[in-house]
C-alpha cells in the first residue's frame, strides 16, 4: 500500500518535547481512505484518537493532564500504519 510513498513524511509533531500542547500537522495523500491519528503510551494503550478532518490541517492536543513519558503517534488509513513518530511529554 503506498509503495513508492513509503518513505514520504505525512505529518510533523511540535514541540517535542512537548508539555502543555502537542500540535499534530499533517498534509496526506488524497488516496488515504480514513485516515486516523492514534496516540498511545509507551506500554501500547491508546490515549486518544481522532480522525483528519480534510487532506491538511493542524490538530492541538492539550497535554495538560497527561503523565510524563514517551509517546508514539500513528497514522493509519484503511488498516494499515502509514507513519508513526515519538515525541516526550515533560
Amino acid at each position: 500500500m503506498y509503495q513508492d510513498q513509503k518513505n514520504e513524511s505525512w505529518f510533523t509533531l511540535y514541540p517535542n518535547p512537548a508539555n502543555n500542547y502537542l500540535a499534530v500537522e499533517y498534509k496526506l495523500n488524497v488516496l488515504f481512505s480514513n485516515p486516523v491519528f492514534i496516540i498511545r503510551n509507551i506500554k501500547g494503550q491508546t490515549i486518544i484518537r481522532f480522525e483528519a478532518q480534510g487532506n491538511k490541517g493542524i490538530n492541538i492536543i492539550d497535554l495538560q493532564n497527561w503523565d510524563a513519558g514517551t509517546y508514539i503517534v500513528s497514522l493509519k488509513s484503511n488498516g494499515s500504519i502509514i507513519q508513526s513518530e515519538k515525541f516526550t511529554k515533560y
